[in-house]
């Protein structure tokens, strides 16, 4: 050995391996003080690797690049000691005016991604901001820097997401992708799902798996195969019903299996949201045949408006205006429905004023915050354009929020909706909702608010604490 660094001297050396990790860190002298993380129990665990013949081969086949630069690795290996990664939570976080416990002594976390690190500096800032505010008077400044905080310091402790999880991303579009690279940011491993190779999600994602999500038998073959932390459905043309068996078997559905399987259509979201819930909607109807169609556009009248149970982006959905419009209505609608579902909605046509998507986030917490709504424009059923936030009325906005936080707590779960209103010269009036980052949201990506609706959703799946959702 001369003494010189063997791999590059002015880099921070890991070696991710799922559910442990080895790094490297250089020092002056030419050798680096190395670091695995692995549990303590179950294959290829601290506790079975017990032997110099097992440790040899657990490094020669996972770390094979890395043994040949330890000469003794066995011997440092037995002779080094294993330690336990820690947290800290404690409450209060003062004595009246006299002292208080910033950064790690007050929220010691595992050193993975700089949260414990950010968490302190961003401490002192508030800490600092505290005292100008309240002109030096320490009782008051730190009595109100522990209550500020101490959620913030609880969310770091929470290692469903400190600690990389598996998440089956089923759908992997345009959106899709943005949830990925959104859990990615996080540290997550993702494997994308969809009907054809190299979908946009897939390019970006850990790894990918190509089925017919209809199929039952696909959907619970990449279930078993993966067993992932977190089921994620991303589209409607799902084969939902089967989220209730796996949710049974402790997989955590996104945002519920309630929530997945009323959403993936029409019918049983707007009938929980009409007939159970008591929110005002537009008069509706529902069809399985041409014939069927001219029953409803007679109940709702002309003009009305015809959708797929089951679309998304607009694609499928028309106005008929006149009688030679139904059966182009019908056909269209046919054409662009998603999965095998063959029936459509028929609704009364509003005269709003304008339309709002209101991004909603729900949490382990219980807390509901709400994103400032966003208008957005549609042209012949599809999405044009979106902005951010759409001026309107508070008490309309309170109208509308009241509803969102109705309707996404009878479904349950954790995560970020698209709830869609219509504003009306009479109030407000319930459109849709999807329990998932909607196309709309996607201004937040422009840096409108703290979070884009994707870091949204991926927080709020992992157990990340908000506590709000400021404009920017």
């Amino acid at each position: 050995n001369d003494g010189s660094h063997k791999i590059e001297k002015n880099a921070l050396h890991i070696w991710p391996r799922g559910n442990f990790m080895l790094i490297a860190l250089p020092n002056l002298d030419g050798s680096y003080t190395c670091t695995l993380f692995s549990p303590f129990e179950g294959e290829d665990s601290f506790n079975e690797l017990n032997t110099p013949k097992k440790v040899t081969s657990f490094f020669n086949k996972v770390f094979k690049d890395f043994t040949p630069l330890i000469p003794n690795l066995v011997d440092q290996f037995f002779n080094n000691p294993t330690a336990s990664l820690g947290i800290f939570k404690c409450y209060p976080w003062h004595i009246k005016g006299h002292c208080v416990l910033i950064g790690d002594s007050a929220h010691a976390t595992v050193p993975f991604y700089g949260q414990g690190m950010n968490a302190s500096f961003e401490d002192c800032r508030v800490l600092d901001e505290l005292v100008g505010k309240y002109e030096e008077d320490f009782s008051l400044a730190l009595k109100a820097f522990s209550k500020s905080r101490k959620p913030n310091g609880d969310g770091l402790q929470r290692n469903k997401y400190i600690m990389r999880k598996k998440i089956l991303l089923l759908g992997s579009g345009e959106l899709g992708k943005e949830v990925v690279i959104a859990f990615q940011r996080l540290g997550q491993y993702v494997i994308a799902v969809d009907s054809y190779e190299n979908a946009p999600a897939m390019q970006v994602a850990n790894d990918f798996e190509v089925i017919n999500m209809l199929d039952g038998d696909a959907l619970d073959g990449i279930v078993e195969k993966h067993k992932p932390d977190f089921i994620v459905p991303e589209v409607e043309s799902i084969r939902t019903e089967h989220f209730f068996k796996y949710e049974k078997q402790g997989f955590n559905i996104v945002p519920s299996a309630k929530a997945a399987n009323f959403t993936m259509n029409r019918k049983a979201i707007r009938d929980l949201a009409f007939k159970d819930l008591k929110i005002k909607t537009a008069k509706y109807k529902y069809a399985t045949s041409y014939e069927e169609l001219e029953s409803a556009v007679s109940f709702c009248g002309m003009p009305c408006v015809v959708k797929p149970l089951m679309s998304s982006s607009g694609k499928g959905q028309s106005v008929i205006k006149n009688n030679d419009d139904v059966k182009k209505s019908w056909d269209y609608a046919m054409q662009g429905s998603r999965g095998d579902l063959m029936e459509v909605i028929v609704e009364e046509f509003i005269p709003f004023e304008y339309e709002i998507t209101l991004l909603t986030l729900t949490q382990d917490s219980g807390k509901t915050l709400f994103c400032p709504p966003i208008g957005h424009r549609q042209e012949r059923g599809d999405y044009q354009e979106s902005w951010q936030p759409m001026l309107m009325d508070d008490d309309l906005l309170k109208e509308a929020e009241s509803m969102a936080r109705k309707v996404t707590s009878a479904l349950g779960g954790s995560g970020i909706w698209g709830v869609e209103f219509f504003i009306t010269k009479e109030g407000v009036c319930f459109s849709e909702l999807s329990p998932r980052p909607h196309d709309t949201g996607m201004v937040t990506l422009a840096g409108t608010q703290n979070f884009s609706e994707f870091e949204l959703h991926a927080r709020a799946i992992l157990g990340i604490p908000l506590v709000e959702i400021p404009l920017i």
